[in-house]
Formats: C-alpha cells, structure tokens, sequence
C-alpha cells in the first residue's frame, strides 16, 4: 500500500469551505506501516473551533427547516454515497492506522448506522405520562441539541462517526467531529462525502485537532452535547472542563 492513494487534502471542513490556514498549526501525518510522513495535516486551533460551532449553529436552524421526508432521503443519499466509496474509505482507514486491508471495514459499519438512523427520522413521536388530576396531561417533546461535539479516536474514526455522527443528524443536530491529528484521513473524506450529497453547509464540520483543539471544542459555549471515545485520563479531563448546560 503507498502514498498515491490518498485523494484527501489536509484542510478542515468549515461550512463547507475548505480551510487550508487552520490556527492550530500543522502535524505530519505518518504511514505507520513504512514509518515515513505522507501528509501534512492542518489543525483547528480555537479561532477555528469558533468558526465550525458557529457554522454549525446556522446549518442547525436550516436542517431543522427542513421536512422531515427531505432529512432522511438526505441521510439516505449520505449511506449511498459512503457505499460508493467503501474501497477509498476503506484505503484511507489503513493509512491512518495501518489496519490490515482485509479488516479495514469500517467504513460498511458507517453504511449500516446512517441506513439505520435514518430510518428514525420520520417516527420520532411525542409520548404522554400519566400525571395526577383527571384535567391534567403532560406531554414529552424530543428536541434536539443543536450542536454537538464528537471526539473519535485514532483508531475508529468511522465507527464512531457511524454511531454517534448518524444519530445526531438523525435527531436534528448539527455535528463538530474532530477526529485525532494522527488519523484524520478517512474522517475528511466523510465530511467531503457530506457535503457532496447537499447537507447544509456546516451540518458536518471537521476539524483535526490536537490538545488545545480539542480543549477549545469541549469548553465551547456553543456544544451543548459531547461524545467522547478515547482514554480513561482524556476523558476525565472532559468531563472536569465541559461546561454545564
């Protein structure tokens, strides 16, 4: 497997721009299995943690503008789309963590979640709950979020975009994924996928990031929801520093 593969520039996806001057500096990207760089990744730095959350609060109030008929065919073209591309998916897998080929399916999992929580967005229901007093009646209403932030790991970018990115947007949210700076690749290529089949501009930002990145998302206002997959310090250190809603 060598370099000539990869079709996913560096930038991050910001409002469905491609930025290429990310505030966060940059990090040399390595194949692990030759142990040489092949590609210079741009990070989010806080200015662009900014930037994405705000991006991602107008594409909220647009994609919530939306009929609910209109999200899930959107959701739908989105799994089409990542079937199209599970072998670039699946390529860009091995390079950012030097999975074998033959188990780099993870892209298929994305498939299957956004099929899945698609099939959701039209029978989301109120519910009542039986109060006290023959005149009274409570009612549930599910609202979404708005925006929520989603960490993955080096190791499982996919998957977690699958499981946590797909129920999001199913829900109403907008989404900020920052996948790790060590392996970003298949995550960009996602966000390119996004917005290829016309989500909203900033429905889907994605911004690798290293640690002041990732501090500047979880401390952010503007998330009202975080998803963490990683270790146990990281994710106390979350937890301590995401701010109460």
């Amino acid at each position: 497997m060598t370099s000539d593969v990869l079709s996913v520039p560096s930038g991050l996806l910001i409002g469905g721009e491609r930025i290429t001057d990310g505030s966060g500096g940059t990090h040399a990207h390595i194949y692990p299995a030759t142990g040489r760089p092949n590609a210079h990744i741009r990070l989010a730095g806080p200015d662009d943690i900014d930037r994405a959350v705000a991006s991602a609060w107008e594409a909220h109030r647009e994609w919530m503008s939306l009929t609910v008929d209109r999200r899930r065919d959107l959701l739908v073209d989105l799994a089409d789309a990542v079937r199209e591309n599970l072998d670039d998916l699946a390529r860009l897998n091995v390079h950012d963590y030097a999975v074998p080929i033959s188990f780099a399916g993870n892209a298929i999992l994305l498939e299957r979640f956004l099929r899945h929580f698609a099939g959701y967005i039209d029978k989301l229901h109120g519910a009542t709950t039986p109060v006290t007093g023959s005149f009274d009646i409570n009612l549930i209403e599910r609202e979404p979020y708005g925006v929520v932030g989603v960490i993955t790991p080096w190791n499982g970018s996919l998957v977690v975009s699958g499981s946590c990115v797909a129920p999001a947007l199913a829900a109403g949210n907008a989404v900020v994924l920052k996948p790790s700076e060590v392996a970003p690749l298949a995550a960009l290529r996602f966000g390119e996928l996004c917005m290829d089949v016309g989500l909203p501009a900033g429905l889907v930002n994605v911004v690798p990031a290293g640690p002041e990145g990732g501090d500047a998302l979880v401390r952010h206002p503007g998330i009202r929801k975080i998803h963490f997959t990683g270790g146990d310090a990281t994710a106390r250190k979350v937890l301590q520093s995401a701010p109460p809603i």
